[in-house]
């Protein structure tokens, strides 16, 4: 499940962190108010813009097989919220670039991978590019993909429109935190946190 969200601090330290209503295509009042932005001649504008623009990330759930340092996720399904890398790795598996790999759905319970994540930090952020998936293997017997499929949550319950806040209320925290009224066109430009 694809999900987009903001999460910027204001000139004045205050938060905004909010699911990105494009995720289920309605108007964001923050995608609107960058795009002004990021049409302006004002590279400082863009710049600010491009700081508060939307994240990708994806959600799946997950069957913990091994987990050393917390082993009672072990046997456990989870929601994973993983970013554009770990989606690439599943894409190549899906649709390899060289004929010679045989593609896999990792996610096929009696033909999928299991995924070995690996987390080496790269600055002040974490780097998954040593993750890799294991060769194809099945889940389990039939019972214990049962048991493991009654586990899963519905990916579909978390862009429920219902999860998202209105336009109007998303758009009075984007006013609170940038502290400012949103541009109403390409001619206004709001300027803020300079």
């Amino acid at each position: 499940m694809q999900l987009y969200t903001h999460a910027f601090q204001g000139p004045d330290g205050k938060w905004y962190i909010e699911y990105c209503p494009t995720t289920i295509n309605q108007p964001c009042p923050v995608c609107e108010a960058n795009k002004v932005m990021h049409n302006s001649s004002d590279d400082s504008l863009k710049k600010q813009a491009s700081a508060r623009k939307r994240k990708m990330s994806y959600i799946s759930n997950i069957f913990v097989v091994r987990d050393a340092k917390a082993q009672q996720n072990e046997g456990q399904v989870f929601l994973f919220r993983y970013g554009v890398r770990i989606m690439n790795k599943i894409k190549d598996l899906i649709s390899p670039e060289f004929t010679d790999i045989e593609a896999s759905d990792p996610f096929d319970p009696d033909t999928g991978s299991n995924f070995r994540l690996r987390v080496v930090t790269n600055g002040p952020f974490p780097d998954y590019d040593k993750s890799t998936f294991d060769k194809a293997s099945p889940l389990g017997d039939e019972a214990t993909i049962e048991t493991i499929l009654k586990q899963c949550r519905s990916l579909e319950e978390i862009v429920d429109p219902r999860n998202f806040k209105s336009y109007h209320d998303l758009k009075a925290k984007f006013e609170g935190v940038v502290g400012t009224s949103m541009p109403a066109n390409d001619d206004e430009v709001a300027v803020t946190g300079r």
